[in-house]
């Protein structure tokens, strides 16, 4: 295992955490509950809400962190909020 320390600048991520915090209370939040395979919920009692980040942020985070991962075509970059009871099953 690789561990990378420091890949995102801090204005990248200053500019990551004001997305968040602009978002967390708007209406821009899906449930897994509604959206995700039913395995992934199996025994599951909450619902995990996760948000797209913007594209300009998107392409700035590939940018950053492209040269760590595989060979990739396309990533999906989300926010996640996990409260209480949430979770993901094996899948």
């Amino acid at each position: 295992m690789k561990i990378y320390n420091d890949v995102l600048d801090s204005q990248l991520y200053k500019d990551i955490v004001d997305e968040f915090v602009t978002k967390k209370d708007r209406r821009v939040w899906d449930a897994s509950q509604l959206f995700w395979p039913k395995e992934m919920m199996v025994n599951v009692r909450g619902s995990c809400l996760a948000s797209h980040v913007s594209h300009n942020l998107k392409s700035r985070i590939t940018e950053a962190i492209k040269d760590k991962l595989p060979e990739f075509e396309d990533l999906i970059i989300q926010f996640y909020v996990w409260p209480i009871n949430s979770g993901i099953s094996l899948h």
